[in-house]
């Protein structure tokens, strides 16, 4: 893992999914917080089989789902046989330490996972994982993954699942040295959604990746209540949807972007989608999710979705809005210089519009922990902001 980071930015890998940014975000409105009370496996679930939801089904229907998923794919069936063979093969002991450090932080709120049984059966998912597939090994986000699907499988049957979701349903370059997934992903977020809505939010300085990445790459489970991230899986692990990790992440922001357009200040914006939005109540959020699936891509999405032309990077995103950014802070100066009579007020305007904007929001988060990102993610955003901020950038 640590040669990932330094293919994009040199720097040290930061937490995961950290809580630093919770009391921040909390000051700024009404959030809802997470609460202290663990949580038992539901006994029923809201279903999603193809476009067709199914409310107040028992929670053996969800399993039947999955285990009949999991024996269409050979690749499942394979490599759940092979389970107990990966847990005594040799895992490094970076990718042991790491998953060992991950443990006690996924799904803390429930009762599954609070209990040592539960944290060993998630080691040994994910133990296996990496001796099953040593070039990606472990990254931060897979936890979430696997707790997932621990959730309604036996363990070597979550195996098999998490091989399937990683090799055949293509989540393994979420991971991977380059993030090429996810980097293609996060940049056609940015034009599946309402474009007023993403100039907006680039004006503000907030970039998909700043809230997408984790809903990504944890399949919403780090962020959202199980029961919607497990019916995001449901349409994942059935394969009968393009892209339906973007596909959920368009309908949330969908959802409250007459909110977001009202917004201007970058932690306000954070904090609605990353605090406010996964509080919400389950009935709105199911709700949110069977407006997102019901309805297919456009002919013009799906174009997009099955092109790359154009597509950005992290870093040429992050560089570009600061430059756009800038430019419209100096335009807003240039604009009030015919009230300043010296040059030096007006460089001066300049300057103070510039690092109140978007620049200053971005210097604050440059290595803070705030950032509440994946560690991958964190350490990309930091590379890129230290980039786009330099003297010949701007």
């Amino acid at each position: 893992m640590a040669d990932r980071i330094k293919l994009f930015t040199g720097q040290s890998l930061k937490n995961l999914f950290n809580d630093n940014l919770r009391p921040k975000l909390a000051a700024l409105g009404s959030i809802a917080k997470p609460g202290k009370q663990l949580l038992d496996d539901p006994v029923t679930v809201t279903l999603q089989v193809g476009k067709t939801v199914w409310e107040q089904a028992p929670r053996k229907m969800r399993i039947e789902l999955w285990m009949s998923s999991l024996q269409r794919r050979g690749v499942g069936v394979a490599a759940a046989e092979r389970y107990e063979d990966m847990l005594l093969t040799f895992v490094s002991e970076e990718a042991a330490s790491d998953i060992e450090k991950d443990l006690a932080r996924t799904f803390p709120n429930m009762k599954k996972f609070a209990a040592p049984e539960g944290q060993a059966a998630l080691k040994r998912v994910l133990m296996a994982y990496a001796a099953y597939d040593p070039e990606v090994g472990y990254c931060q986000g897979m936890n979430f993954v696997a707790g997932l699907l621990l959730m309604y499988l036996p363990e070597r049957h979550a195996f098999g699942g998490l091989v399937v979701l990683m090799q055949d349903r293509g989540l393994r370059k979420y991971y991977s040295t380059d993030m090429s997934l996810l980097q293609t992903h996060l940049w056609q977020l940015g034009r599946l959604m309402p474009q007023e809505l993403c100039c907006h939010l680039e004006s503000c300085g907030v970039l998909p990746l700043l809230y997408g990445a984790s809903w990504l790459m944890t399949c919403f489970s780090a962020d959202f209540p199980a029961s919607f991230s497990a019916r995001v899986m449901d349409v994942i692990m059935a394969d009968k949807m393009d892209q339906a990790l973007l596909k959920a992440a368009v309908g949330l922001l969908k959802h409250c972007e007459r909110r977001l357009l009202g917004m201007t200040d970058m932690e306000q914006i954070l904090a609605l989608l990353k605090m406010e939005l996964p509080g919400w109540d389950e009935d709105t959020l199911h709700d949110v999710l069977t407006d997102a699936f019901k309805n297919p891509w456009s002919h013009q999405q799906l174009q997009l979705l099955g092109s790359v032309k154009g597509a950005e990077t992290v870093a040429e995103a992050i560089e570009r809005v600061t430059k756009a950014n800038l430019a419209a802070a100096e335009d807003s100066a240039a604009a009030a210089e015919s009230a300043v009579s010296a040059d030096g007020p007006a460089n001066e305007a300049v300057a103070a519009v510039g690092d109140t904007a978007v620049c200053s929001a971005w210097r604050s988060l440059q290595g803070s922990q705030d950032l509440a990102l994946p560690g991958q993610a964190a350490d990309v955003t930091n590379g890129a902001i230290a980039a786009a901020l330099s003297p010949k950038a701007a």
